[in-house]
């Protein structure tokens, strides 16, 4: 009888009989969960709200951070320390106001969380062209993926939004980590050498390359920019006339 190999994978779960896991306590099974001092509020709460969007940003960044470090284009480690402050923002977010909270729990009070995120928004937009025209999430598997993670965060922003007890200095990190993963977006196209999609109001998607100094200006004419405006205030315009419709028939 031949033996298995040890360079075989081997099955992750395993038919046994292991004590009970501390993964889960069955305190939340009827639609509850704790904050940081005890107190217990329903999972639907804007508290709970944004620690799960806090939580798919981080798994998001995850995911960016991988395709960076595939990439080498160096920012993966901001990336993994966005992932770290989102924890203490998440510790922030679990203390009510009616809470006393400990010097700890306090978010990036000095605020060199904040200036960190600004100086990488500066040193990456100072290297990429000028931007006068709308794009389209696109550049190559990296930038997408800081694309979707800048989605993401949008929605953390408007999450913490609703949190009375949201800290300034969390509302304000919230603020600019979407603009710094929209400049990391266009610059892991630009190191990769991937065009970005850019948006022309009925003339279909057109590709142009990031290189170094080139601006967009001269895909955004007049006509173009003018085009989307159009388009964009009829397709308001169509909306509300439907929405009154809607109205005068219910």
């Amino acid at each position: 009888v031949s033996q298995q190999s040890p360079l075989q994978p081997q099955p992750i779960l395993r038919m046994a009989e292991p004590g009970k896991s501390s993964i889960y306590t069955r305190g939340g099974d009827t639609g509850e969960s704790a904050l940081y001092n005890g107190e217990r509020r329903r999972k639907a709460d804007p508290i709970f709200v944004a620690l799960g969007d806090a939580d798919e940003l981080s798994c998001a960044l995850g995911v960016a951070a991988e395709h960076c470090d595939v990439a080498h284009n160096g920012l993966g480690p901001l990336l993994r320390d966005v992932q770290c402050a989102l924890i203490e923002i998440g510790s922030d977010l679990a203390m009510p106001a009616s809470g006393e909270r400990p010097p700890n729990i306090v978010f990036d009070a000095a605020g060199n969380k904040l200036r960190a995120l600004e100086t990488a928004i500066d040193s990456l937009d100072a290297r990429l062209p000028q931007l006068t025209n709308f794009i389209l999430p696109s550049g190559g598997a990296s930038s997408l993926a800081l694309h979707q993670a800048r989605a993401v965060a949008r929605r953390l922003e408007r999450a913490i939004a609703a949190v009375d007890s949201a800290e300034a200095p969390v509302l304000a990190y919230a603020n600019r980590l979407s603009d710094f993963l929209f400049v990391a977006a266009r610059a892991a196209a630009q190191h990769e050498g991937h065009g970005e999609a850019v948006f022309q109001a009925a003339r279909g998607t057109q590709w142009r390359a990031l290189r170094p100094g080139r601006s967009l200006t001269a895909f955004a004419t007049p006509s173009v920019v003018a085009g989307a405006l159009i388009a964009s205030g009829l397709a308001a315009l169509a909306l509300y006339g439907h929405s009154l419709r809607k109205i005068a028939l219910s």
